[in-house]
């Protein structure tokens, strides 16, 4: 299995898709993406291939490139497409109506809050998906949305007000081999750096040695699982307003095929 694409074929396919953007400039090498982000006025989507996780962190993290993607098992075009919906209304992205495929697909909400058992939340959830919730090519699915909703129930609340116990929703949308997992939540304390900080410093010392040097916290375990799970990592933040982080997920993938996946950030 390979999602390899020469800059050529990435750049065609994207011209293809967006004849013009309007609010995002496009870059389709490393040496281009330098240039542009020298002067950075516009958003910046990076077209790439064949970036590792510390690679890809690098980008969206250290050199602040909004939109990092790659062809993987949610195709390039799919994501080019998404591209060209947030170039024309970045706000659409936090409607629970938003799409990320764009072929047919099944939606579902489940509203829930800290006073839910998150039991309870996963087993409706895969219920509704009609995937079995033992299996043990749903098992990074599982991680993730059970991650997703713990940050909601626990995270969100903690960093806006501890008393406060606000609705959120999670929005499952399904599409052949892939997962669409969002959680709205309206506390909007999400920072960006942070989470993919997080994650960075993680995968640095190994998820093991994060736990061990805070139990409590976890040292970003959370958001490590969710970025190990993901095709495509969306993350949005309105401050004191709504947050929602939506991780494209794959099921039904042996481990092998798993490492191989070239992932995607999207910051918001």
């Amino acid at each position: 299995m390979s999602y390899n694409l020469s800059a050529d074929e990435r750049k065609q396919l994207f011209e293809k898709e967006i004849p013009a953007l309007t609010n995002t400039i496009a870059s389709f090498t490393l040496l281009d993406l330098d240039k542009e982000a020298a002067y950075k006025v516009k958003k910046l989507v990076a077209v790439e291939d064949e970036l590792s996780s510390k690679q890809l962190l690098n980008l969206s993290f250290r050199k602040n490139v909004d939109f990092v993607i790659q062809n993987s098992v949610q195709t390039l075009t799919d994501k080019i497409k998404i591209i060209g919906q947030l170039d024309k209304d970045i706000n659409a992205y936090y409607r629970e109506t938003f799409s990320f495929f764009s072929k047919p697909s099944v939606r579902h909400k489940i509203v829930f809050d800290s006073s839910i058992p998150r039991k309870r939340v996963m087993n409706l959830a895969f219920h509704r998906l009609q995937i079995d919730i033992e299996a043990n090519r749903s098992a990074n699915l599982k991680t993730a949305i059970e991650e997703m909703v713990m940050n909601a129930q626990i995270d969100a609340k903690k960093l806006s007000d501890p008393k406060s116990n606000y609705k959120s929703s999670l929005i499952l949308e399904k599409c052949d081999k892939l997962v669409a997992v969002s959680v709205i939540d309206t506390y909007g304390t999400l920072v960006y750096s942070k989470f993919l900080g997080q994650v960075e410093s993680c995968m640095d010392i190994g998820i093991s040695s994060s736990i061990n040097q805070n139990r409590q916290k976890g040292a970003g375990v959370g958001s490590t699982l969710i970025f190990n799970a993901m095709d495509s990592l969306y993350l949005g933040c309105i401050p004191g307003e709504k947050t929602r982080v939506s991780a494209i997920i794959p099921f039904g993938l042996s481990e092998k095929n798993q490492e191989k996946l070239q992932k995607s950030i999207f910051l918001l």
